[in-house]
């Protein structure tokens, strides 16, 4: 894959994770409009809706806002070094990516995502179906470690053992 294509493709992962962990659309309510989300609640009727977080949540178990509030920390930790990542791959210069580091955020960031959406469903599988977010949210995250892995990675080794990269929008079908 050219570098200019990975870069766009990273670019792409980072939007989708920031979409999935902003929504609060992880699940949706059988009865009303609403959702549920990694900030909280929304509960529609009647053209009225109310939000809560959830700390506000009395019955709400503890775990799940916490792993609501890690995930979305997480993944907007995970989307903006994806789009760095872009960044530096579309200007040539993947040998400064941390990828440890992007790897240990974006392995949080799944984690956390994960274990919210288990909990929810856990604790209110019979009043919520599942949405959309958190479907953006985790194949953003599945397809940006991979796109580090099988694209990214590579281009850093060569660069680093002194390789040269072709500049973006070079080679063949640019």
């Amino acid at each position: 894959m050219q570098p200019k294509h990975l870069a766009i493709a990273l670019w792409i992962t980072a939007l989708l994770i920031l979409v999935g962990v902003f929504t609060r659309s992880w699940f949706t309510p059988d009865r009303g409009d609403g959702g549920v989300g990694l900030t909280g609640v929304e509960v529609c009727r009647g053209g009225r809706c109310q939000t809560a977080s959830w700390d506000e949540l009395k019955r709400a178990p503890k775990d799940i806002g916490v792993f609501g509030w890690l995930g979305l920390v997480s993944g907007l930790g995970s989307a903006g070094l994806v789009a760095a990542v872009g960044g530096l791959v579309f200007a040539g210069r993947p040998v400064r990516i941390p990828l440890k580091v992007v790897s240990v955020v974006l392995g949080v960031t799944a984690f956390a995502t994960t274990m919210f959406a288990m909990r929810v469903l856990g604790e209110m599988s019979r009043d919520v179906s599942l949405g959309f977010s958190g479907f953006l949210a985790v194949g953003g995250l599945v397809v940006a470690g991979g796109l580090v892995q099988k694209g990214v990675a590579p281009l850093t080794r060569a660069q680093a053992s002194g390789g040269a990269l072709a500049p973006p929008g070079a080679g063949a079908g640019s």
